[in-house]
Formats: structure tokens, sequence, C-alpha cells
């Protein structure tokens, strides 16, 4: 009886830090945050990780194949705080900390705790811009209008819609609100993609619901071993393919400028900055300078810098030792979970990080839940009930 209470005590602390977490994070990254200011936020993400460290204490006892990941996993903390320049960086490296702790938390429950805890404040946010409670900033960019629908920058709405989308498919349930919420994910990620443009993201979206609804008629597609292995090495291939396109880029090139344009500047910029700063073992802090807001609302006037590919970005801030590690450990679990016919978590995983190639948006855990859940798939402790096919959800 004392360890099922203390299991559930382990799990209303960690969705408590996890909730919190994700929330002011969204906060933070909109008008919300002059409500409540940036104190409060530094305050309650530490509070975040202190409940994670009492959640720790509850704990039963860990495997040694488990604590030696979870020593690395430290070390990889580590050297992300050591390269983090602010706060909200350093929040980033709370992920590693969550994927420790997420490790005696079913992986159902998870699912449905991450999903509430993206959808909630996006749909508050939006809101309170449409009300006039916060302010909605206009920019105007090569002559289109982009609403921020409440956040600091046009891209962020669509991200996490998208996040949430992502979070509900793999789950896979087929309920009439399930139903419902894929039909209304439609007509709102094309008006969110009418007031932001956020063209990927309304075009990613629109394909999850198709993958949503074949997969719902046909579980087998895209399940042979052939298709699956393709997939599980789909972030190698475009973590490849994008750094040699940005290293080897070259505008005298007719195709290279022609894709270089259509990819707003990103190749030139991320090859300006591998020149500029190179790659060091263990990492760097790099200030880039992009189009977003920053906590105030305000637009920076400095020369753009930034990079947007997400395997550029991690190769020069963590270094060259982190980026291999983090590369071969979310390779290992898209294979476990294709070993465990877990597909439609791992072709969310293959969108990522085609998605990862133009935009670094899924370094952080509420812009990106994908690398939170494959590394609970390598530390999870309960092997059955958190690594099957989730076919339970088909019967909830």
């Amino acid at each position: 009886m004392k360890l099922f209470k203390n299991q559930k005590l382990d799990e209303f602390l960690f969705f408590t830090s996890y909730v919190l977490f994700i929330c002011m994070n969204i906060v933070h990254d909109s008008f919300l945050l002059n409500f409540i200011g940036i104190t409060i936020f530094k305050a309650v993400i530490l509070g975040c990780g202190l409940l994670l460290l009492v959640k720790e204490s509850f704990s039963q006892t860990t495997p040694l194949k488990v604590i030696n990941l979870i020593l690395i996993s430290l070390v990889c903390f580590l050297l992300m705080v050591k390269n983090s320049d602010g706060f909200y960086q350093l929040s980033i490296s709370f992920t590693v900390l969550y994927i420790i702790s997420a490790r005696t938390i079913p992986f159902k429950k998870l699912l449905h705790v991450a999903f509430y805890a993206a959808l909630v404040p996006l749909c508050i946010v939006i809101l309170f811009s449409q009300t006039g409670i916060i302010k909605d900033y206009i920019a105007f960019d090569g002559g289109r209008n982009r609403h921020y629908l409440g956040f600091l920058y046009a891209l962020y709405p669509s991200t996490v819609l998208f996040n949430a989308m992502g979070l509900k498919f793999v789950q896979g349930t087929n309920s009439k609100s399930d139903l419902l919420f894929w039909l209304l994910c439609i007509p709102v990620s094309y008006w969110i993609y009418q007031m932001t443009d956020s063209r990927t993201c309304f075009v990613m979206s629109l394909f999850i619901i198709l993958l949503h609804f074949i997969l719902s008629l046909n579980p087998s597609f895209l399940s042979g071993k052939m298709t699956k292995t393709v997939i599980s090495l789909s972030l190698p291939i475009f973590c490849c393919i994008s750094l040699f396109l940005t290293i080897h880029f070259d505008s005298s090139v007719r195709w290279q400028a022609w894709l270089n344009d259509k990819l707003a500047n990103r190749l030139e910029l991320g090859q300006q900055s591998l020149d500029t700063y190179g790659v060091k073992p263990f990492g760097q802090i790099i200030q880039w300078i992009g189009n977003g807001l920053n906590e105030f609302g305000e637009a920076s006037d400095e020369v753009r810098n930034w990079v947007d590919c997400f395997y550029v970005k991690i190769l020069q801030r963590y270094g060259s030792v982190f980026f291999a590690g983090w590369l071969f450990a979310m390779t290992s679990a898209m294979f476990r979970c294709s070993q465990k016919n877990m597909i439609r978590l791992l072709i969310l995983c293959a969108i990522v990080a085609a998605h990862c190639m133009i935009d670094d948006l899924s370094l952080f855990m509420h812009f990106n839940s994908t690398w939170f859940l494959m590394g609970t798939i390598l530390f999870n402790s309960k092997e059955k009930p958190s690594l099957s096919t989730l076919d339970s959800f088909q019967n909830d």
C-alpha cells in the first residue's frame, strides 16, 4: 500500500513540475510575460527543478544500466548549462532532467498530460491576443503581414499547435472527441497560417492529419521491416543532408543559390556561422540575432545572423561530443520504437527530423516534445506498460 502511495505521489510531483514548466515557457514566449515578470518566471522554473528533486526521493530502486545512462545524461546537462547564454537558454537543459525523471512515469499518462499542457496555454494566449488583453504584434515582412497572435514571434503559435497535434497523433485514439479535434485542426491550422504566414507548419499539420486518418484505417501502413528501418535512420540522414548542404553551399552554383533563396538565406547564414565560430568539442556561447521580439516585446536593430538549422545550432552551441552522443541516443531510441512497433512515434520523429533542417525551435521542449518522448523510451523502467505499441489507447 505504501509503495502504491509513493507511486501516485511520484507522478503528481512530476506532472506538477512538467505542466508548470511547459506553461511558463509558453508564457515566456508571449506578451503574457508582461503580467508575471521575468523574476516570477525564473522562480517558477527553479521551483520545477526542485519538484523533480523531491520526486526523485520517492522513486524506486533504479537498475544499474539506467543509473549509468543517468550519469551520462547529467554530464550532458552540465555541458548544456555551461553553454547557455541566459536563464531562458538554461531552461533548455531541463529537458535532460525531465527525461531522466520520466523513467518511472507511464507513457500513456505522459502523452495525455503533455497534450493538454501544450494546447491549453496556446488557446489562452491566442484568445487574449484576439480580445485585446495582450498585444497582437504585426510584422511587415517582404510585403507580408504576420500576426504574432500574442506571441513574440510569428512561428510560435503554429509550432506549439503542431506539437500538440503530434502528441495526439502518437496517442492514436479514435473516439468521437478525437475525431472532433482532428476536424477542428484543419480550419484552426488554416486560420493560424493566414494570420502568421507559417507555411511549413501548416503543411506539416495537414500532413500529420492525413497520416492519422490513414493509420486509423490501415494500422499496418508503413509497418514493413524495411520501411521502419529507413524511418529509424531518418534523423542521421536529414542531419547529414543538412550539414552537407550548409558546409558546401556555393552561391555561384545556380541550384544552390535558388535553394538558399527559397530557404530565406538559411544555407548562407548557417555557413557564415560555421566559418565565423567553428565547431568545438564541448561547445561555446554564441549570440545569434533573429527576427523575434525580446521579452519586452521589442525587435532587435542589430544585423540578423540567426541560424535556423537545428543541427548546425546544437553542433556549434553544445559541441561535437554532445552532438554525436545526442544523435546516437535518438537514433537508438528510434530503432527501439521500431522494435516495439511504435510506428506513430517513429513517424513523428522523422517529420520533426526533416523540419529541423530549416527550424531550430525543436531545441525547446514546449515547442517540440519529440526528443523528450524519445528520451523516455531509452530510460523508462516500466517496459511493458510504457513501451507497448499503445494499442491500449484504442480501447479507452
